[in-house]
């Protein structure tokens, strides 16, 4: 009813409550109560006698039906949307649909998590104004592709943001900065057994509208967000669904193992290759000149003593020559 009625409304003139009763099949008590829930739900909507109701301002909450306006067609990804509007974890709810039995492509956004979290467990600030999303995948690819999916999703993140002509790159092997400041992070977390993936949560969190001076205090230095580059808010259901787009665009190539293509995309967004860096592993750190990526996204670094060394995980800091 809710879908159905925003599809009546017009931001441009009003729609009398007979015509709105008319085309929905309802009673003008229900037309009433779901104008009612409408409001209740942050949509301004004005009533004016013998004239009817005009839709005046949409709330800036990226509700299914607001992100499904604007998707279109897809594939996979995005074709059930839940919101919540606040929720322990996104990731959570996903594996949670996934051993019931969820279809692949079921998107789950939040307004606000209360124990987001991050690689290695750690937590992610994660307030009302940013993109909080986790998507359920099962690919049919043997476990050793499953991490391309992060790489992936990382390469999506700074897509949907050059379309609103801010420059993103990628710190391996998968923080989205901007200027050296970090605006968007992947967690993938898949469920393996043996030589087949059961399915993949795969995260994503983006700070679009929450402002640097409310973050925590060390964090301040380090982040950024799209609203303090752009100097205005952006639309969120908008910008998750450019994501989700570009998600299940890409999650194309990926099903027809295209890996080949999704790794030259996201390594062309790459920081850091030729530089010296550091990476700081679960069990020891690593630093010398990082030369290049293999066909799984592990990075190849050169020690001081030219021996060469395969990282596959770790957090990354560029060092100064």
């Amino acid at each position: 009813m809710i879908e159905e009625l925003l599809r009546e409304l017009r931001e441009d003139s009003y729609v009398s409550g007979e015509k709105l009763c008319k085309r929905l099949g309802v009673s003008r008590v229900a037309v009433w109560k779901a104008i009612a829930k409408l409001k209740r739900l942050g949509y301004v909507i004005e009533a004016k006698p013998k004239q009817g109701y005009k839709l005046v301002k949409r709330p800036n909450i990226p509700y299914p039906w607001e992100v499904k306006r604007c998707l279109g067609d897809v594939t996979v990804i995005g074709r059930e949307v839940k919101y919540f509007e606040s929720i322990s974890s996104t990731q959570e709810a996903v594996k949670e649909e996934a051993l019931k039995g969820a279809s692949e492509g079921l998107v789950i956004i939040a307004s606000e998590q209360r124990k987001g979290k991050g690689r290695l467990g750690r937590p992610w600030f994660s307030p009302r104004g940013g993109l909080w999303m986790s998507v359920l995948l099962r690919p049919d690819v043997p476990p050793i592709k499953a991490p391309l999916l992060t790489l992936m999703a990382a390469a999506c993140i700074a897509d949907s943001l050059e379309e609103y002509g801010v420059k993103a790159s990628i710190k391996w092997p998968n923080d989205v900065m901007i200027n050296g400041r970090k605006i968007a992070g992947v967690l993938a977390e898949a469920d393996i057994e043996m030589d087949r993936v059961n399915y993949v949560a795969l995260g994503l969190g983006v700070n679009v509208n929450v402002p640097v001076n409310l973050m925590p205090d060390e964090l301040k230095p380090l982040a950024t967000s799209m609203s303090e580059l752009l100097r205005k808010e952006v639309d969120l259901a908008e910008f998750a669904c450019k994501l989700i787009k570009a998600l299940d665009r890409q999650y194309e190539d990926y099903r027809l193992k295209r890996f080949p293509l999704l790794l030259e995309r996201w390594k062309s967004k790459l920081l850091g290759l030729g530089q010296r860096v550091l990476v700081k592993t679960a069990y020891e750190e690593v630093e010398g000149l990082a030369l290049d990526v293999d066909e799984d996204g592990a990075l190849f670094i050169r020690k001081s003593d030219g021996s060469t060394i395969k990282v596959y995980s770790g957090d990354l800091i560029l060092l100064k020559l």
